[in-house]
């Protein structure tokens, strides 16, 4: 069986290159556990970028018109990439890593001659169920996909559990926090200058890559009086993450939608608190002993709090890549035989008319309201 893994966007939009992001992915779930998996051998992983070109088993397919300068999230497209995955016969299987977007859309479209698994990385909205499997992070997405004429399965991520290992003791001197992604609004960083101002002899450490609004966070960091305490150290390579980890006193997780954090979990392993916000992480991670939540008008208030609390127990709950890869079998193995199945419809001409630039002169005219990322 052929198994080929599709992320149908452009890492631009990441505020990464196709080197760092294939070289990042490697080393995460689900890539991480994918290449430990049985179908590793016959497994390869897709992208699309401006130019044609390979990093291990990761391939980029060229367009002209994709990336943030083009297209917004979501609406990346590759004729290249939609040839490869037609290639593909009714014994393989097209593994769709994205949401309800265009792009994913597409890919589907293409895969029409083979079997399809749908991977919602949030919770997954509703009218997919053309899929031959679902899989989804955690029980809540299972329950408001209720798909009932597809089997859906709830795949835990994994982590390097000897990467991220904890430290012998806690670290000393005064507390340095940590928060990992990247620095835009719907990830929550605008509540770190609250933290540092109700702890002042605290300090936080953003680590990713430079995407979203950094430079807003540090105008708001120095509003705040507290710009010398926040640093902002970039993307770090996960056992530079994790030595990183071992530094900190509690990792920060401050987003307004999350699907699984993998952060929460490497932290946890490193037995690390970690500090989110009411109704935002999975219960099976938010029930965790050493994860604390409540709402965010008292974010800074929690964060103190599980600093003083006691250092939380090992995870031997948290899955390796190994254990994972025994679910992607699983799965795989489970597919139904192919049958024919709709397309998804568009119109004419709707790829050249929701072009970023077109999208953008449009949204000028009067009466117009600008588009939004995903609309």
């Amino acid at each position: 069986m052929r198994v080929a893994h599709v992320f149908p966007y452009d890492p631009r939009h990441l505020g990464q290159t196709f080197e760092r992001w294939a070289a990042s992915q490697i080393e995460r779930w689900p890539l991480a556990a994918v290449a430990r998996s049985e179908f590793a051998q016959t497994t390869t992983v897709h992208v699309i970028g401006p130019r044609s070109r390979r990093a291990g088993f990761v391939t980029e397919h060229r367009s002209l018109s994709s990336g943030p300068r083009w297209r917004f999230w979501g609406e990346d497209r590759s004729l290249s990439l939609e040839r490869t995955i037609h290639r593909l016969g009714p014994k393989d299987a097209c593994v769709i890593h994205l949401n309800d977007y265009r792009a994913a859309r597409l890919v589907q479209n293409a895969a029409e001659r083979t079997r399809v698994v749908l991977v919602f990385h949030g919770r997954g909205l509703r009218g997919w169920e053309a899929g031959d499997r679902l899989a989804v992070l955690h029980r809540r997405a299972a329950e408001e996909l209720a798909a009932p004429a597809v089997s859906i399965v709830v795949m835990t991520p994994s982590i390097d559990r000897e990467c991220f290992s904890p430290a012998a003791a806690l670290p000393a001197g005064l507390p340095v926090l940590g928060f990992v992604g990247r620095a835009e609004r719907s990830k929550g960083v605008f509540e770190l200058p609250a933290v540092l101002a109700h702890l002042p002899e605290a300090r936080i450490e953003v680590v990713g890559p430079p995407a979203g609004e950094p430079e807003a966070l540090l105008a708001a960091a120095r509003e705040a009086g507290v710009a010398d305490r926040l640093e902002l150290c970039g993307e770090l390579a996960p056992d530079a993450l994790a030595a990183r980890m071992r530094t900190w006193r509690a990792v920060l997780l401050p987003s307004f939608s999350e699907g699984f954090p993998l952060t929460g979990l490497e932290a946890c392993s490193a037995r690390l608190p970690v500090v989110a916000v009411d109704g935002v992480l999975p219960a099976e991670l938010s029930s965790r002993v050493g994860v604390t939540t409540g709402p965010r008008d008292r974010y800074p208030e929690l964060v103190a709090e599980a600093l003083a609390g006691e250092r939380p127990p090992e995870a031997d709950w948290v899955l390796a890549h190994e254990q994972a890869a025994v679910t992607w079998d699983e799965l795989l193995r489970s597919l139904p035989a192919w049958q024919p199945r709709s397309a998804h419809k568009f119109a004419r001409l709707e790829g050249l008319r929701r072009l970023r630039p077109l999208r953008t002169l449009r949204a000028r005219l009067p009466g117009r309201t600008p588009p939004s990322a995903t609309s």
